[in-house]
């Protein structure tokens, strides 16, 4: 596989891969792999920060849909879990939990039970 150079992390990426400090992408583009390192510059295998296999090429619509949204929708649905009352609709008038300073979803630095299910039916490579 062929990789492209490592980069700092999008802000996007930070928020959906807490802790990432590099971020690394292969460069074949439906499916392809994306690598995140952590500040000793060690591959991450935590569940809740790796990388991912993803269905469709970065940067597209078609990747927000089917690569990103799931994952957001799962860590929506822990942030209801627990007897809070909050729902999607919850997020939709409160706004999202953002990376401060950017436009960047904040995903849960543990994973809820939705969150896992989902990284357990989608192995992340």
């Amino acid at each position: 596989m062929i990789w492209k150079d490592p980069k700092k992390p999008s802000s996007w990426e930070k928020g959906l891969h807490p802790g990432a400090v590099w971020s690394m992408r292969s460069i074949v583009q439906n499916p392809g792999n994306q690598c995140i390192y952590d500040a000793m510059g060690d591959i991450s295998l935590d569940a809740n920060t790796h990388g991912t296999a993803d269905f469709k090429e970065e940067g597209t619509s078609a990747h927000y849909e089917h690569d990103v949204e799931p994952v957001i929708l799962a860590d929506m649905l822990d942030r209801g879990h627990g007897g809070k009352g909050m729902s999607i609709i919850w997020f939709i008038f409160r706004g999202f939990p953002y990376v401060p300073g950017t436009d960047a979803y904040q995903v849960l630095q543990t994973p809820g039970p939705n969150t896992k299910k989902y990284i357990e039916v989608r192995s992340p490579w």
